[in-house]
C-alpha cells in the first residue's frame, strides 16, 4: 500500500536503522538515476524487528551490486494486511518480481496466486507458502523457489541439544527436567517444533514438565520463565527456538538466584552465541539472515533473469553451515542481535 511506504535512497546501514526505529516501509535503488535494472517487492511479516533487519541488509547488498531497485514492505504480523499488500503490488504492474516471507503462509495463497496470474515469479522466504510448512516443495502456482531452513529440522535440532546437556550436565537427574518456550502454542511453526522436539525425546529419560508461551519476546519470556521455575523448581534444561526468549528465561534465572540450568535458544543472535562461547548456554540452533537475504535476493534476480534456480533451497546447506552452534563449534560471526544491538554487517 503506497500511503505506507517512506522511500528511503540510503545506505544499507542506513535501512536497517530507519526500519527498526520506524517501522517504515523502504525503498531503495544501487543507482537511482539508473532505471534498467528489475523492480522487485518483498513482503516481511514486520520491518521493526532486529533478526529481519539482517535479512534486509543482505538483501540491499545483493540488490544493490545487481542494480536492482527494491521496496520492502512490513504487515506488522497481519496475514490480511500482508494479503492486501501483493494484491496491491501485483495491481500496480510496477514489479518483475516478488519475495514473500509469510505472516501467514496460507493467507498469502490468494495473492500469490494472482501474481502468478500477472506472470510475477515469487520467491519464498524462510517459511513456505501454503498449508504445509513441513515441505519446501512449492505448493503454489507462482512459487518458483523456497529459501528457507526447513522446519522439519529445528525440533529435533533442539532435541539433540536437551539430550545431550542433560547427559553432560544433569546426569543424577531422572528423569530430566525440560521447560519448553514457543513463540505461541497456536503458532503452526511452534507447534510442528513442539511434536518434532517430543518426538525426538520420546525414547530418552526426559520430560517436558511445562510448556509457557514466550511469543519470541525476551520481556515476556522473563515473566513466563519466572512462574514456570517457580511452579518448577527442579527443572534441569529450559529450551525455546529463538534466543530473544531464552535470554529472557536467562534473566528469570539470574534473578531467581537459580543456577545449575542448561539453556539453549534459536537463531545464533550476537547474544546467543557469545554465551554459548562463554558457557553459559549450552547452544543454539544456527541461522544466518544476513546471508540468507542474499540468497532469497539472488535468487529472485535469477529467475527473473531467465536462470534456473532450484525449487529448494535450504540456507545451512547453501553456506555450507551445522545445525547448530554449540562449545564445540567453530567460530561463527552472528548476524543479528536478540535485543536489538547494532550489529556490523560489513564483514560478512
Amino acid at each position: 500500500m503506497r500511503r505506507n511506504t517512506l522511500r528511503c535512497l540510503v545506505s544499507v546501514s542506513a535501512v536497517a536503522t530507519c526500519l527498526l526505529a520506524t517501522g517504515c516501509g523502504a525503498s531503495t535503488a544501487a543507482n537511482p538515476s539508473s532505471q534498467e535494472g528489475p523492480r522487485i517487492a518483498v513482503f516481511l511479516p514486520a520491518l521493526a524487528n532486529s533478526y529481519t533487519a539482517g535479512e534486509i541488509s543482505g538483501m540491499e547488498k545483493a540488490f544493490g551490486e545487481a542494480g536492482a531497485e527494491v521496496d520492502f514492505m512490513g504487515a506488522d504480523y497481519d496475514g490480511a494486511r500482508q494479503l492486501a499488500q501483493i494484491q496491491d503490488a501485483v495491481t500496480s504492474g510496477r514489479y518483475s518480481g516478488f519475495i514473500v516471507q509469510p505472516s501467514d503462509s496460507v493467507a498469502v495463497v490468494p495473492g500469490v496466486r494472482q501474481a502468478a496470474a500477472a506472470d510475477i515469479p515469487v520467491v519464498a522466504a524462510y517459511l513456505p507458502v501454503g498449508s504445509d510448512l513441513t515441505t519446501g516443495d512449492p505448493q503454489v502456482d507462482g512459487v518458483i523457489s523456497t529459501v528457507w531452513y526447513p522446519t522439519p529440522e529445528v525440533g529435533p535440532a533442539l532435541a539433540e541439544m536437551t539430550k545431550a546437556a542433560c547427559e553432560r550436565d544433569h546426569s543424577d537427574s531422572a528423569p530430566c527436567q525440560v521447560i519448553l518456550l514457543t513463540g505461541g502454542n497456536t503458532v503452526t511453526l511452534e507447534q510442528i517444533r513442539i511434536r518434532d522436539f517430543e518426538a525426538s525425546i520420546a525414547d530418552s529419560d526426559i520430560e517436558v514438565v511445562a510448556i509457557g508461551e514466550g511469543m519470541f519476546d525476551s520481556a515476556v519470556s522473563r515473566d513466563v520463565a519466572t512462574d514456570l521455575i517457580l511452579a518448577n523448581p527442579n527443572v534441569d534444561v529450559i529450551v525455546s527456538g529463538s534466543d530473544a526468549m531464552t535470554a529472557g528465561a536467562e534473566q528469570a534465572l539470574d534473578a531467581a538466584g537459580v543456577d545449575g540450568v542448561s539453556l539453549i535458544g534459536g537463531g545464533a543472535s550476537l547474544e546467543g552465541v557469545e554465551a554459548v562461547d562463554d558457557g553459559r548456554w549450552f547452544g543454539t540452533v544456527l541461522e544466518a539472515p544476513f546471508d540468507a537475504g542474499q540468497i532469497y535476493a539472488r535468487t529472485i534476480l535469477d529467475i527473473v533473469a531467465g536462470k534456473h534456480v532450484d525449487k529448494v533451497i535450504g540456507v545451512r546447506e547453501h553456506l555450507g553451515l551445522p545445525i547448530a552452534h554449540t562449545a564445540d563449534s567453530e567460530m561463527f560471526r552472528p548476524q543479528w542481535s536478540a535485543v536489538g544491538a547494532v550489529i556490523d554487517y560489513a564483514g560478512n
